[in-house]
């Protein structure tokens, strides 16, 4: 008996042939399937929580920016609160810092409410920082306000922060507790030490000195005649209230005064010759704070630069200097680390004392502090010998 061909089994066995084949290509490309998708997803998460933090940080530097701003707006009401009441009381503050930051908090001052904070304090303004709409669920707060001296000119507004953003599906969140640090320029405010010690006669507005130097000697070379006038660097730029300052004046006419890095005089009543390297000096003096005005000193056979002459008014700054402003809301006149300090000018309601320094802070005092006149400087104005090194001085003084 012969054995018969199974065609069927030879199908099936093909079939399952084939089925695995397909199995063992499917696998792979399901697992590759599978595992693209599940990046695709995690890619998808992860540029979302980027997304939502990315706003977040948005949202928590506006509300520093914020808070920072109205740190100034609230301190700067409260200076001005102050600083009225001094002036229209006549009675200095007891501690500054500490009724400056009660304006702030609470709008009062020594428990009276004061209209220039009205809506003006932190709590409103926290208030309005936190209502403004951002998606986020936020919390802001502070605490612990404090005042002090920066530079003389600014007062430093130091508080706590907390800050919390979080959103509903808990992707991303903020929680920070940090220190938080504001200056606040008090320039263009009312120096209350003038007013009380005037009578009320003489008001002086906080300005800061505008340049970087008060006095300095520029060159020294041999001199002749005491001069002033703009300084030029053009021997064509005639007039009797120009100081040339040129390589060679020999013969040279037509100025006030020429200063000249040769030995050659110039045919001009006052000069200086000899003078190394002036152009360049002089030239890098005037031309940084474009303050022209120099000054022929014979004396000292010198040419100087003397911009503190106009600006007596303002406020200079150095390490050790006056009382700084929150000192001078207490009328505190005792120096301060990185004060502040101007000169008293001779005007109606200044009480004269004879030959007393006129930095203002030894002049208003009741001690004697001698000082002497400086050339080119007003008939009035004297100073004493430790602040005349300190202004670069002291070559100028007459004994």
């Amino acid at each position: 008996m012969g054995t018969g061909w199974n065609g069927d089994a030879g199908v099936d066995m093909k079939g399952q042939v084939y089925s695995l084949i397909v199995v063992v290509i499917m696998i792979p490309l399901l697992l590759f399937i599978l595992f693209y998708l599940t990046t695709i997803q995690s890619i998808k998460y992860s540029s979302i929580e980027r997304v939502i933090a990315d706003q977040m940080h948005e949202v928590g530097k506006s509300m520093e920016e914020d808070f920072s701003r109205a740190v100034e707006i609230s301190c700067k009401r409260a200076v001005l609160s102050v600083t009225n009441y001094i002036v229209l009381e006549g009675e200095f503050m007891e501690n500054a810092s500490a009724v400056i930051a009660e304006l702030m908090n609470n709008g009062t001052m020594n428990g009276n409410q004061s209209v220039l904070m009205i809506t003006n304090t932190l709590p409103d303004w926290k208030n309005k920082i936190t209502d403004i709409s951002t998606g986020f669920n936020t919390f802001f707060n502070y605490s612990k306000l404090s005042l002090s001296n920066y530079d003389g000119i600014h007062i430093n507004v130091s508080s706590i922060l907390v800050m919390n953003i979080s959103e509903n599906l808990n992707i991303s969140k903020i929680d920070r507790v940090f220190e938080k640090d504001v200056l606040v320029s008090v320039e263009g405010f009312e120096d209350p030490i003038f007013p009380l010690n005037s009578m009320g006669y003489v008001k002086r507005i906080i300005k800061t000195y505008p340049f970087r130097h008060h006095a300095v000697k520029i060159v020294t070379g041999n001199g002749n005649g005491n001069c002033s006038g703009n300084v030029t660097f053009n021997s064509t730029d005639t007039g009797a209230d120009k100081i040339l300052v040129t390589h060679n004046g020999s013969g040279i006419a037509g100025f006030g005064g020429v200063v000249s890095e040769t030995a050659d005089t110039p045919a001009v009543a006052c000069y200086i010759t000899g003078a190394s390297d002036a152009i360049n000096n002089a030239g890098s003096i005037v031309n940084n704070s474009g303050y022209m005005k120099v000054y022929l000193d014979d004396q000292t056979d010198s040419l100087w630069y003397l911009p503190l002459i106009e600006y007596l008014d303002y406020y200079s700054r150095f390490n050790t200097s006056g009382p700084d402003f929150i000192k001078r809301l207490e009328g505190n006149l005792s120096e301060s680390v990185n004060g502040m300090e101007t000169f008293v000018i001779e005007e109606p309601g200044i009480p004269v004392k004879v030959n007393q320094s006129r930095i203002d802070y030894l002049y208003f005092s009741n001690n004697t502090y001698n000082g002497n006149r400086v050339r080119y400087f007003p008939e009035w104005f004297r100073i004493d010998a430790a602040n005349a090194a300190k202004y670069n001085l002291t070559d100028l003084v007459e004994i």
